[in-house]
């Protein structure tokens, strides 16, 4: 049996993932992840997954289940690798994902390194997503529930942290779990779906940034670069954003693009939304290995977090670079968010997009 650690969150899928691993014989530890540092705890709703009552809940459930829980102070890592990355991303025109870095990063980074340096064979967290071993390496594949499947937002791991992560969920649907968490009378049996990022509870993604980053206006124009209004800082924008924009036109007008060398918007009509081509960086090659230079490899693309497949085909650039063609994508390509491109179940590789155009 395995040495396994068990990343809680207070929620009731780690919890079960602890049930889980448990009652299969292994030597199962939980542990929960500070990851900012508060001046004030009462600023953070119950509901958030590193406040101080869902470490209670989590040591809650380790109790009854019969496992030690341990509390680890990861702020400094998470502040570095993923808030900061955040605040530079949107300074930069760019719309980031930051659960994809934390996976990336913190639970499969900092927390693995360090459980790995106290003897643990695994880390395991409550993800719908499936890894198995096949000729001598780890594939990452879709998650049996087709509407919790969190495979996406793991295609950043590496085959050294594959190795050494578990998804004991991977084969259950939502409903299940909830069954399996009454059924044992866990104390996280009723708990809520997180909505909102751990470190901005509210939802209020401006006010964070307000914060953090000194307003910078400029120009918004056109696609002939006329001056049509003025915008109050990139980082209040995205790229197929309709409303807040403050114009006044006789047309439906959409954020074509952001540009962060000379602080300006551009808008035009729904039509010219990018959506066909773009450009990855740090693309990471999950269950595929790594294709040589200008080679093409035909999928399915997803373009954000649970967005409908599309028909893609990826040109590898450089060992870190990629080019995607999307030539049916209904959505918009929007820099700052990644592509992941699957054949079928399977996460072939997946890359954030620098740059789009039709």
């Amino acid at each position: 049996m395995a040495r396994i650690a068990v990343a809680m969150s207070g929620g009731v899928d780690s919890s079960v993932a602890a049930l889980l691993l448990t009652e299969q014989g292994h030597e199962v530890t939980g542990v929960t992840m500070k990851l900012v540092e508060r001046a004030c705890e009462e600023e953070y709703p119950e509901t958030t997954c590193c406040s101080l009552e869902a470490a209670f809940w989590a040591r809650a459930t380790c109790r009854q289940v019969g496992i030690p829980h341990y509390t680890v102070n990861l702020a400094r890592h998470f502040e570095r690798d993923v808030i900061r990355d955040f605040c530079e991303s949107y300074t930069n025109g760019q719309t980031p994902n930051p659960c994809l870095r934390c996976n990336e990063f913190i639970k499969f980074g900092a927390l693995l390194r360090l459980m790995r340096a106290c003897g643990v064979d695994y880390v395991a967290t409550g993800h719908y997503a499936i890894r198995e071993r096949a000729n001598g390496r780890v594939s990452l594949l879709r998650g049996a529930d087709g509407c919790k499947d969190q495979s996406y937002t793991l295609y950043g791991l590496t085959q050294d942290q594959l190795s050494h992560a578990l998804f004991p969920l991977g084969k259950l649907t939502k409903e299940q779990v909830r069954k399996l968490a009454h059924e044992q009378g866990l104390p996280t049996a009723q708990a809520p779906e997180s909505q909102e990022l751990c470190f901005i509870p509210s939802g209020n993604y401006r006010g964070f940034l307000d914060q953090r980053i000194a307003a910078s206006p400029g120009a918004i124009c056109d696609q002939t670069g006329n001056t049509i209004g003025h915008h109050d800082g990139l980082r209040n924008y995205t790229v197929g954003q309709r409303c807040g924009l403050g114009l006044n036109s006789s047309r439906a007008l959409y954020v074509i693009d952001l540009h962060p060398q000379d602080n300006t918007v551009t808008v035009g009509p729904k039509e010219e939304l990018p959506r066909h081509w773009c450009v990855l960086r740090d693309v990471n090659w999950v269950s595929s290995a790594r294709l040589p230079h200008g080679q093409t490899i035909e999928g399915e693309a997803e373009v954000r977090y649970r967005s409908t497949p599309t028909a893609a085909a990826l040109t590898v650039t450089s060992d870190t670079t990629a080019r995607a063609h999307l030539p049916n994508n209904p959505n918009t390509l929007t820099s700052g968010q990644s592509l992941v491109l699957y054949q079928g179940e399977v996460v072939l590789a997946g890359g954030v997009i620098e740059k789009a155009w039709n």
